[in-house]
């Protein structure tokens, strides 16, 4: 059974999540930055004779679920999904294959990997066509990334671009962008900093521009930014390509991930 925390929980859930911070970023950095009196995160726990053993924030709709060494109780798991019908579901690439038999009328699966960047391999000239991205810009990326449903998932782009504003106005996210003609055709940003870590996401090329070379530099480009503030970037995949492109670029090969995207049409999309 899962139970809405308090503030009097927070200390050992950090705690917990701090047990293998590579699969539970989003909740950890999160709950760091707003903690959960903000009124678009809330924060769940299930344990077992008194110990933790899973977590799950709620953040905008989506669901970041964690649990260490996937020791949670899958009933339990279920039954609190179930009842969230979230638009979209993120774990360990273990736990997921798990739930998915059990929710695969609801929701397809998409595998990939979290990977952490080491020493870098970033080259020493800064490509002068990266641009940081102004509130001007949140509406364009936001299409652009909705664009992709892998990527944008079941977003719509003036809620996307809203909740750029709000990360970019808290120094919780930052957007780094490739013009060619007046249009943006390359996008990659942090989507929550914390501490000494930061998280890449909403890394996307323009179809008609792909294969150039330019997701290269624009995540190159900020993680360079990040590096010098002694952040250390992290990245989410779903596509070998792309973890060729950051391994690359001095990210390790990182471990399994995996999300669950409620199929278009059913209830709670």
């Amino acid at each position: 059974m899962f139970l809405q925390a308090e503030k009097a929980e927070l200390p050992r859930i950090l705690d917990y999540y701090k047990k293998d911070l590579r699969n539970c970023l989003y909740g950890y950095i999160d709950i760091k930055k707003y903690g959960i009196e903000d009124t678009n995160l809330n924060l769940y726990y299930s344990e077992k004779d008194g110990a933790l053993n899973a977590v799950a924030t709620e953040y905008y709709g989506g669901i970041q679920l964690y649990s260490f060494e996937n020791r949670g109780d899958l009933e339990s798991i279920l039954s609190f999904l179930r009842e969230k019908e979230s638009p979209s579901i993120n774990g360990s690439r273990e736990l997921l294959e798990q739930i998915y038999p059990c929710l695969k009328a609801e929701y397809e699966l998409a595998v990939g990997f979290v990977s952490r960047m080491g020493n870098g391999c970033l080259e020493t000239e800064e490509p002068e066509e990266v641009e940081e991205a102004g509130e001007e810009d949140y509406l364009e990326i936001a299409r652009l990334i909705c664009s992709d449903r892998e990527l944008g998932g079941l977003s719509d782009p003036g809620k996307l671009s809203r909740q750029f504003l709000k990360r970019s106005r808290e120094r919780f996210g930052r957007h780094f962008i490739i013009r060619q003609d007046g249009e943006i055709v390359c996008h990659a940003a942090t989507y929550a900093e914390a501490d000494n870590l930061a998280v890449i996401s909403g890394v996307i090329t323009r179809e008609d521009c792909r294969s150039r070379g330019l997701a290269g530099k624009t995540v190159g480009k900020l993680c360079r930014v990040l590096l010098a503030e002694g952040k250390t970037p992290h990245m989410f995949y779903y596509r070998e390509n792309a973890g060729r492109l950051y391994r690359k670029l001095g990210f390790d090969a990182g471990t399994g991930w995996g999300r669950l995207l409620r199929r278009e049409g059913e209830a709670g999309a």
